[in-house]
């Protein structure tokens, strides 16, 4: 699939496009993504796999390992790497600076480190 889900640090999702290697959209909830996913036709089989793929994602920081051996929101990571590797520095900092709200920890976020 050339779109999948990621979940930002703030809880809300964002959709990231492996064509042109950027975000499509951003601060998705829930049921916006499952809509999206309806919209590709996708049978409800398919559509529990590909969401249960976003959810794995979401993994708690344990207190006794290392933290970097831990990996929560790795494929949010990846994304912003792939922005700055493919289309630099410069591009990175632009999403970043109009994004800015991807970043703020939710209730959600915060409940799921805890």
């Amino acid at each position: 699939m050339p779109c999948y889900f990621v979940t930002q640090p703030n809880g809300l999702y964002a959709r990231w496009s492996t064509i042109v290697d950027g975000f499509c959209e951003i601060d998705m909830t829930e049921a916006d993504c499952k809509r999206w996913y309806a919209e590709q036709r996708l049978t409800h089989g398919e559509l529990l796999h590909q969401w249960q793929r976003v959810l794995d994602d979401v993994i708690p920081l344990q207190e006794d390992a290392p933290c970097c051996d831990q990996k929560p929101l790795r494929r949010w990571h990846d994304c912003l790497n792939m922005i700055l590797h493919v289309h630099g520095t410069a591009k990175l900092a632009a999403f970043l600076s109009e994004y800015p709200e991807t970043f703020h920890l939710s209730t959600y976020a915060n409940e799921v480190a805890s």
